[in-house]
């Protein structure tokens, strides 16, 4: 049975950083939903902790001054989180948390005693499962990502769940809801992925040269588009591999099917030929993809009556074929629309995508460029779309924050079209966080101001 996905209608926060109310109504039926407003008032900390509860991360929670938090589903159900003891000091940490739930269902999650008496394993397992911390001292990280120093304590408590005897800290309740959700957070920092083999090295050396290997391991991370260049390839290989086996099992059958076809056969002559057309153009669509080779064989029917046998041969050959490219429906709507969009705004290259390589880009001139010697903004608009079409699972709910990070005026202003193209084929909700009226565009009926003001 499939797994129930909840969709987010709805999130609260109340008396954020101690100032501001905000109320966001997500538009479910186009599916785009954008806040905007000065900064300061907590776009991106909103977006931040939607992701962070998902993934039963607390540490924001945490260090963030807030009176409730509520997230409301499409069955009607919600999910409060508030601080168990409002009065405390304003430089004081939370660390007691209400958690109320779907059937009145309310649990105490309590962080005070999370320290090292409550570990029970070696504290190299940290460098081993989290690749983006970096130890730094005896009990102290650095996130490579976010630059944030990070005490046992506040490792213990941003990382629970991935880490041996804390992942049973919350009420199953709550794990079966967060199981429901499907949150997909694109941050600021989108044009570098963090080598997991080099967060795991060890640092028990000097300050200085651990700050010279942190410096070091910086400047030696994997561009994203690099990085996307080959999942492509790895997924087209994928899809390749699936339409051989399916191919080879249907060649397998052929003659058994054959014989025991009807007298009558399922297409007629005309039928048949409109739909070996069909095929021809779709197989030409999937060259253009870089999905089949150009040397993919066609059928070429003369004029004329084809005989009954004849007729009924073609018309098993035409079904097996259509079957054997649905194989590659999915993957070569993405490639197509992918394409579509770079090559409008990509002036001076061309961008196609290959079996081998994942991207393929070339200048007007016809010189083949690695995708990391695009520009930032050309990588920013490539690693933003194959985000949203390869890597985001279906009825997810995607955050983005500041998509116009690099982009020129012009491709601010066509990406909120290009956004909700892709959301048809994939099926997403978006929560946009930005300060450009360009991404906006004429679309203000998407939009929510978030100015502090009351809920």
């Amino acid at each position: 049975m499939a797994e129930k996905t909840l969709r987010i209608k709805n999130i609260k926060v109340t008396n954020l950083f101690g100032l501001f109310n905000h109320n966001i109504p997500i538009n479910t039926d186009e599916h785009v939903t954008i806040i905007h407003g000065p900064n300061g008032v907590g776009k991106t900390v909103l977006l931040r902790m939607v992701h962070s509860i998902s993934k039963g991360d607390f540490s924001i929670f945490t260090r963030i001054p807030f009176d409730a938090f509520q997230l409301d589903f499409d069955d009607e159900s919600n999910l409060l989180l508030r601080p168990s003891h409002q009065k405390r000091e304003k430089k004081s940490r939370i660390e007691r948390f209400t958690l109320s739930g779907p059937e009145g269902k309310n649990s105490e999650i309590d962080f005070s005693s999370l320290g090292t008496h409550e570990r029970r394993f070696p504290l190299s397992i940290i460098d081993d499962i989290i690749p983006e911390l970096i130890r730094i001292g005896p009990e102290e990280w650095l996130n490579r990502i976010t630059g944030e120093r990070l005490s046992l304590q506040e490792v213990l408590l941003a990382y629970n769940t991935q880490l041996p005897h804390l992942q049973d800290r919350y009420p199953e309740w709550f794990n079966e809801l967060m199981k429901s959700l499907k949150i997909r957070f694109v941050d600021t920092d989108r044009l570098l992925i963090r080598s997991g083999q080099q967060a795991r090295e060890r640092f028990r050396v000097s300050e200085s040269d651990r700050m010279e290997r942190i410096y070091e391991q910086k400047s030696s991370a994997i561009p994203t588009v690099i990085e996307f260049s080959n999942s492509l390839a790895s997924a087209m290989k994928k899809a390749l591999v699936e339409h051989g086996t399916l191919s080879s099992s249907l060649d397998r059958t052929f003659p058994v099917r054959l014989l025991n076809q009807p007298d009558q056969p399922n297409l007629s002559e005309e039928n048949l030929r409109k739909e070996l057309q069909e095929i021809e153009k779709k197989r030409l669509r999937l060259m253009e993809a870089g999905l089949l080779d150009t040397e993919a064989s066609n059928v070429q029917i003369p004029e004329g009556k084809i005989d009954l046998f004849k007729l009924n041969v073609l018309s098993i050959y035409a079904k097996d074929v259509r079957q054997k490219l649905e194989v590659f429906d999915d993957i070569l709507e993405k490639i197509d629309l992918l394409r579509e969009i770079v090559n409008k705004k990509f002036t001076h290259k061309t961008v196609s995508v290959n079996k081998d390589t994942g991207f393929v880009i070339k200048t007007i001139t016809n010189h083949t460029l690695t995708p990391d010697s695009l520009s930032s903004g050309e990588q920013h608009e490539l690693v933003l779309l194959y985000t949203l079409l390869f890597t985001t699972p279906k009825h997810s709910f995607v955050l983005i924050d500041e998509p116009e990070i690099s982009l020129h005026l012009g491709w601010q202003q066509e990406f909120l079209r290009d956004l909700l193209a892709i959301t048809k084929i994939v099926g997403f909700d978006v929560l946009i966080a930005t300060h450009s009226p360009d991404i906006v565009n004429d679309r203000w009926d998407l939009t929510i101001e978030l100015n502090g003001g009351g809920i």
